[in-house]
């Protein structure tokens, strides 16, 4: 019987490896303090701040600053070490831009994030994303981005 070669034995165990191998992965600092990491790291800071500051603003008390950056940290983290991924910040850009055109209040802006989260889970699960990106022009999208840039 043959043995697999030492390079497939660690392809398999990086495919099986558990939470806490990959926690311990994504987390190491040997991986988090690469210029491409640190640069991603400051650029999405850099536009998630403006965007807390801004709807903390506009909603005053209503928005839970404190809470709203823990917990948009604690789950960077967890779909980090999840599927090694970081986590796109721009669809919530979106939503901060609609909630501050139209106003919408505290419990709408949670319902938008509260849909968009389960659109994209559907959509993503599905594989309906690449079969619209396939239909849709880009020109469509690049019009759609305008808009809403013009917007703001």
């Amino acid at each position: 019987q043959l043995l697999p070669s030492r390079s497939a034995r660690a392809m398999d165990d990086s495919l099986d490896d558990g939470l806490l191998a990959r926690c311990r992965r994504v987390l190491s600092p040997r991986r988090m303090l690469q210029r491409g990491e640190v640069s991603g790291a400051l650029g999405d800071l850099g536009t998630f701040l403006p965007d807390v500051v801004a709807l903390s603003s506009v909603m005053g008390s209503a928005l839970p600053a404190a809470s709203f950056v823990f917990f948009s940290g604690l789950w960077n983290l967890v779909s980090g070490c999840l599927f090694d991924l970081p986590l796109p910040i721009q669809p919530m850009h979106t939503v901060v831009a609609v909630a501050l055109t139209e106003g919408l209040t505290y419990p709408q802006l949670v319902a938008s994030g509260l849909w968009l989260g389960a659109m994209f889970t559907l959509l993503g699960g599905s594989g309906s994303v690449e079969r619209a990106r396939r239909c849709i022009p880009v020109c469509v999208v690049r019009g759609l981005q305008l808009g809403l840039g013009l917007k703001v």
